[in-house]
């Protein structure tokens, strides 16, 4: 990110340090069509200004969030990660060979729940 007319300031964030973006969208922004984002890192928080980084003016925020958000758990979680947005909206990443281990599990409860029924 780059800022400053006068005092110019580059502040580069590497995408594994990524840890929130949060969205503000005012009533200007809002009739303009933009909205902003602050990209907070590990080495900061909310009381301060450090490990901050702060994207006015975005257009298309929920489509650029989530690219973001898809190349940061490729590079944290390797190849073998998927990004996925579940019914509820949440955004949650697992790794590809978990959903098989889920899905024996699935099965394994329905089965345990028909042998159950089939005695009571």
């Amino acid at each position: 990110m780059r800022r400053g007319h006068i005092f110019k300031v580059q502040q580069n964030i590497p995408l594994d340090k990524v840890t929130d973006l949060a969205v503000y969208e005012g009533p200007l922004l809002r009739a303009l069509g933009l909205t902003s984002m602050r990209i907070e890192t590990a080495g900061g928080g909310q009381a301060t200004a450090t490990g901050q980084a702060f994207l006015p003016g975005v257009v298309n925020l929920e489509a650029f969030r989530e690219r973001v958000l898809a190349q940061r758990d490729a590079i944290v979680l390797g190849a073998e990660a998927t990004p996925q947005v579940l019914d509820d909206g949440v955004r949650r990443v697992a790794p590809l060979a978990s959903d098989d281990v889920l899905r024996e599990i699935r099965d394994s409860v329905l089965r345990i729940e028909r042998k159950l029924q089939e005695r009571g």
